[in-house]
């Protein structure tokens, strides 16, 4: 049985203290172990937490690479964990260990401190050799000198207290970033640690102006793309393009206004998607669709023209070409696209749009118009993808009024002056744009040689043969006519009256067809004396004439005598030669004038024959005897003559210059001859004249014996109660 020896209250009182001083000791060292693995973590966080910041926020790092760098900071927190944490907190502390590290920092205690563990420790009955007493002396001495030594020294408080700092600053700055800036620091959790795809704010925002969730581009058709940046705006920005056939690149875009950039790319091959970025700022992908436009497969234009021009509609043609339509026209429109249509219209040059209406499967349209305005128009179709047809059909209208019909009556073979029996041929022509309906004459005479035709004298209908012939709704009518004064309706018209004449024709206008005259043609009428006397006069003037010719063509004999051949050995050949080509042209001037005085001379004759001054076989006879000689020999002897005269001057062969002076010999003759021929008829006139004048004094005479003869009555007889008998006057 064995006794337990119970130690005296001193020494009981001073072990449990050592036990208090060495749990203590413990309690500070694993404290201190938690302060600095916490530490360490913590100052780990704040250093991964500012450099993925930094990273991220720079360069905007993808999901890959942050999960890359979310993995680099937990493998860094767990090795610091495990390194500085819990493998520290699983090192067992021994009362020996801590009585060492309490010696390490007190060099009083001198290996006393563990040596009193130790002996506290043993076990009395395994002593062994050792002395009892000794050990409980060391142990009580030991105890004794515990209060006294620096045990707290064995923890480095310094060390523990700037881990401890570091921790709390981390807290600190972590706490004040999270409060400061919340926003930022919750995006960067969401990126960093939850991995989000949400982004960074940008400090340039770029986003595609007009572009849904794809950009619809009309194939074959450059691509224009426009961006609009907000925030900071750069100074420049790119396109890049990567397309499904792999071609890729990046365009430099153009900055058209604040913050509007636009590029414009070739047509391209194939779908791709788009990208553009700019400072900091980048849009999101832009997939390019490729879409074709729609096209008009089948078109018709029809022009229905007001009722009353009785036409059947006629079709309009494309291209450039001006079509005349009339004003009040209806153009009807059908055709049908390719593609499913959003709306069609057409669209002209200047003016509103006239709207086509869709028919039930969406691609056909189908519309009318009444144009107001000349100008050109273009028919667009636009699809479900609001794409417009290109190329556009075209056509040009030319809208015309229905303007009054235009009518003239050119007379022929008279002149200004007329006899009251003459006839007067001419030609009408009347003309409308749309349709004649009718075409009638108008006449109006009066006035005498001291009052002229009053403005507002009436115009009568005129019967003019030819005039029934207009076919309805012809536009133009031709016809030759003769307006003859003998038997009229206009009655018997006397010398010094004015007679005018004018063509009135009509159109099919409704409600009121539109009235087309003539510019009135007038004349004077005048008696056959008169005309005579003045057509005398031009006969003169033409007789002249061509004497004047004869004598030229006798100066062209005479030098063509005289020039020499044109030889080789003479030096003036070439001055002969030169002289003899231009009398040859001289030749070809006479034969004109010739011919001009037979026309001038057929026209006087045909204006005796309108105004019947002579029988027809009369003006016959000198037809035949003046104006045909003249006209054959202006068209036979005088080219004949002329190119002789050239050949002559070319070969030099004397035989030339005799056949040259036979043909103007002949053509000479032929001269006199109708000169012979004039001045009789001038010598005719003069006889006729003669008689007139002869006939008019026997006029005058029987006249004034009849005055005499009534005043002689009155005389002896008184005057007479009824009225005077007179005698007719010789015509």
């Amino acid at each position: 049985m064995s006794t337990t020896t119970t130690p005296p209250p001193a020494a009981s009182t001073a072990a449990s203290r050592r036990v208090r001083i060495l749990a203590g000791l413990r309690g500070r060292v694993r404290r201190g172990v938690w302060t600095e693995g916490g530490g360490r973590l913590l100052l780990l966080a704040l250093a991964w937490t500012l450099a993925s910041l930094v990273l991220d926020h720079t360069l905007r790092l993808e999901w890959g690479y942050r999960a890359v760098l979310l993995g680099l900071g937990l493998g860094a927190a767990l090795a610091t964990l495990r390194n500085h944490l819990l493998d520290p907190l699983r090192v067992a502390l021994p009362d020996a260990e801590l009585a060492l590290a309490v010696e390490r920092v007190e060099p009083r205690a001198a290996q006393a401190l563990i040596s009193a563990v130790e002996f506290a420790a043993a076990d009395p009955d395994r002593a062994g050799g050792e002395s009892r007493a000794l050990m409980e002396a060391v142990v009580r001495d030991v105890e004794t000198a515990l209060p006294g030594l620096g045990y707290r020294r064995a923890v480095d408080a310094g060390r523990v207290f700037r881990f401890g700092l570091a921790a709390a600053g981390c807290v600190a700055v972590l706490g004040a970033w999270a409060a400061l800036f919340p926003d930022t620091a919750g995006l960067w959790a969401q990126r960093n640690l939850l991995l989000s795809a949400r982004e960074w704010p940008r400090r340039t925002q770029l986003e595609f102006v007009d572009a849904g969730a794809a950009l619809r581009v009309p194939q074959g058709d450059e691509v224009t793309v426009r961006v609009r940046a907000r925030g900071v705006v750069p100074e420049q920005v790119f396109l890049r393009y990567e397309l499904d056939d792999g071609a890729s690149g990046t365009e430099a875009m153009t900055l058209t206004g604040e913050g509007d950039f636009v590029a414009q790319l070739p047509p391209l091959p194939s779908e791709g998607v788009l990208q553009a970025h700019g400072g900091d700022g980048l849009t999101p992908e832009l997939r390019i669709v490729l879409v074709p436009r729609p096209r008009i497969d089948q078109l018709a234009l029809t022009a229905h023209v007001p009722a009353y021009v009785q036409r059947p509609p006629e079709a309009i043609p494309l291209g450039d070409a001006e079509v005349r339509v009339l004003r009040g026209t209806r153009i009807a429109v059908q055709g049908k696209a390719t593609k499913i249509l959003r709306e069609a219209s057409l669209v002209p040059a200047e003016g509103a749009r006239v709207a086509l209406a869709l028919a039930g499967d969406g691609a056909a349209f189908a519309g009318e118009f009444v144009p107001s305005e000349s100008g050109a128009y273009a028919l667009e179709v636009v699809d479900q993808d609001r794409l417009a047809n290109a190329p556009q059909p075209r056509f040009v209208l030319r809208v015309v009024d229905d303007l009054a019909p235009k009518a003239a009556f050119l007379p022929r073979g008279v002149g200004a002056r007329i006899t009251p029996i003459a006839r007067i041929p001419g030609t009408l022509r009347a003309t409308d744009d749309f349709g004649l309906a009718a075409v009638g004459a108008e006449a109006r005479a009066g006035g005498d040689a001291t009052t002229p035709l009053p403005a507002d004298a009436p115009w009568l209908p005129l019967a003019l043969p030819g005039l029934d012939t207009v076919g309805p709704g012809s536009e133009e009518f031709i016809t030759e006519t003769v307006f003859d004064l003998m038997g009229s309706s206009l009655g018997e018209l006397k010398p010094e009256q004015t007679l005018a004449l004018r063509l009135k024709a009509l159109d099919r206008r409704e409600p009121e067809p539109q009235v087309g005259l003539s510019e009135p043609v007038v004349f004077r009428i005048v008696t056959k004396d008169k005309l005579l006397e003045e057509l005398a006069r031009r006969q003169a003037e033409q007789r002249r004439e061509l004497q004047l010719i004869l004598a030229d063509l006798g100066a062209a004999k005479a030098d063509l005598e005289a020039i020499p051949a044109p030889a080789a050995a003479d030096p003036k050949a070439a001055a002969n030669a030169d002289r003899l080509q231009a009398l040859a042209r001289g030749q070809r001037t006479l034969g004109a004038r010739v011919k001009a005085v037979g026309d001038a001379y057929s026209g006087i004759l045909e204006e005796m024959r309108n105004n019947r001054l002579f029988e027809e076989t009369v003006l016959r006879r000198l037809e035949t005897g003046i104006v045909a000689p003249l006209r054959r020999v202006a068209q036979e002897e005088f080219p004949l003559g002329a190119d002789q005269i050239a050949a002559f001057a070319t070969g030099g062969q004397e035989e030339g210059r005799g056949v040259a002076l036979a043909t103007l010999e002949a053509a000479a003759r032929v001269l006199r001859q109708v000169l012979r021929q004039m001045e009789q008829l001038e010598s005719m006139a003069a006889v006729l004249e003669s008689l007139r004048e002869v006939l008019r004094l026997e006029e005058n005479v029987a006249d004034d014996l009849e005055r005499l003869r009534r005043q002689v009555g009155t005389d002896i007889f008184g005057p007479d109660p009824g009225p005077a008998a007179t005698r007719p006057k010789d015509k």
